[in-house]
């Protein structure tokens, strides 16, 4: 009972979000001053993000782990041209179930930060990563052997810093850490620019948008550490 009143609650509040987006200020208004969203919840549903995503057309930090299949996003070549960081289950996101995730629409061009929330290991076959050309920070849930990072960062020059870990519940404003991995055969296999989080707290994301840190913030400064140190690149 107490989970059906919190999920009521929740699409309440989302109900009137879009209510104000919808019959507050003018369109353009939310399209010039939110530059960092996240939607999160079994509670919304596609028509609710693509509604909020159509209005929001300016956002720059953009979290989406709601479970959405197929959304209108993806089929507008237009849309998240101002994105710079991404957050997404990219799995979720194919409009024919089954098919292979990939990177081909324009939104993600110009991404500098992409965290893949996906629940599995496949995304070494994800299709389009070579037009990635502006990413330096990416992050995976879960991870696959170390050869194929390896590979995939030849194939990503400009990626400077790999983390890799997931979003978990827990205290909202506890900061993401760096788990030991600096044996000289995990070093050797994973590279000084992976670094492993134990967990992201689950509003980590907010923490980076008011300007006070996030995990990658741990991320550099572990792997700066390394650096100075004189760990092989």
């Amino acid at each position: 009972m107490e989970d059906w009143d919190s999920e009521s609650k929740q699409q309440d509040r989302l109900e009137r979000f879009l209510a104000q987006l919808t019959k507050g200020k003018p369109v353009e208004y939310y399209a010039q001053h939110i530059k960092n969203l996240a939607i999160l919840g079994g509670f919304v549903q596609n028509k609710e993000i693509d509604r909020i995503l159509a209005i929001c057309t300016g956002v720059e930090n953009l979290v989406v782990l709601a479970p959405a299949w197929g959304l209108d996003f993806f089929e507008n070549p237009q849309a998240g041209r101002n994105l710079r960081r991404l957050t997404i289950k990219l799995e979720k996101f194919n409009r024919q179930f089954g098919s292979t995730p990939n990177f081909y629409h324009p939104c993600f061009a110009n991404l500098t930060h992409l965290h893949l929330s996906d629940d599995d290991d496949d995304w070494p076959t994800y299709a389009g990563w070579e037009t990635l050309a502006s990413l330096t920070h990416l992050a995976f849930a879960c991870s696959g052997p170390p050869e194929k990072i390896m590979q995939l960062m030849q194939t990503l020059p400009t990626v400077r810093y790999v983390a890799l870990g997931s979003y978990h519940g827990g205290e909202r404003y506890k900061y993401a850490y760096a788990t030991v991995n600096n044996s000289p055969h995990i070093r050797a296999a994973w590279g000084v620019r992976v670094v492993f989080l134990g967990e992201i707290p689950q509003y980590d994301w907010e923490r980076g948008a008011r300007g006070e840190g996030d995990f990658w913030d741990v991320v550099e400064q572990e792997v700066e550490r390394r650096l100075k140190e004189g760990s092989v690149d």
